[in-house]
């Protein structure tokens, strides 16, 4: 099964420090921690007194406080790794790079619904309800076809979001990168039924032109 530490010691990789981006919708964030939709999180006072007493923090700063690091921790496992049965995904790989778009956008579950529909398995509704069934669908499938599906589907769905507003064009490098760079291609197949993945092929078409009205971003 997979291990909450391994997927998330990736995404605070990606995530960085302290970040205060003009134009980020999130604004103020830590480890990719945002304060506009979590103002109430406990680590924002230990930031807050850093910064009354050392003054603005750089870009991408980690601030030495022991007690921060556990307060970073358990906010992701309890709110991101728990929401989608992470102990319980058999495949690291696949529990790692869902997990991470968990953490990056509030689409990821809904995004893994279609993936995993398309290649053949069935879910009930294609929304952004973490359920048993599809679990058990996750588990059922060759892990490398769907973890690889799920990359070239997240990184259509940047695209889309872009094209449509929701994201803005200057953030857009940095978010396929973060994908290329922590989870690098597996072998390509060719999935049963003739699915190839090639880039963002017919999944991340599927996405493109079927999951329009993907919103909800952390």
């Amino acid at each position: 099964m997979a291990d909450f530490k391994t997927a998330d010691n990736i995404t605070l990789k990606a995530e960085g420090g302290y970040s205060f981006v003009a134009g980020d919708k999130g604004g103020e964030t830590y480890e990719g921690i945002a304060r506009a939709s979590n103002p109430s999180w406990a680590g924002w006072a230990i930031i807050d007194k850093y910064k009354a007493a050392h003054g603005a923090i750089k870009n991408n700063f980690k601030i030495p406080d022991p007690a921060l690091q556990p307060l970073v921790d358990s906010f992701y496992q309890k709110e991101y790794w728990d929401t989608i049965s992470g102990d319980k995904i058999t495949s690291q790989p696949v529990a790692n790079i869902f997990y991470d778009m968990h953490v990056n956008s509030g689409a990821a579950v809904k995004i893994m619904k279609t993936v995993v529909k398309q290649m053949g398995k069935p879910i009930a509704a294609i929304d952004n309800h973490f359920d048993p069934d599809t679990l058990t669908a996750i588990n059922s499938l060759p892990p490398n076809d769907l973890y690889q599906n799920y990359k070239d589907a997240r990184k259509a769905y940047y695209e889309v979001e872009v094209k449509d507003g929701n994201i803005e064009q200057k953030f857009l490098d940095g978010l396929l990168k973060r994908v290329d760079m922590y989870f690098p291609d597996l072998k390509k197949k060719v999935l049963e039924g003739g699915i190839g993945l090639i880039g963002v092929g017919a999944i991340g078409t599927g996405i493109y032109f079927g999951m329009k009205l993907l919103k909800g971003k952390k």
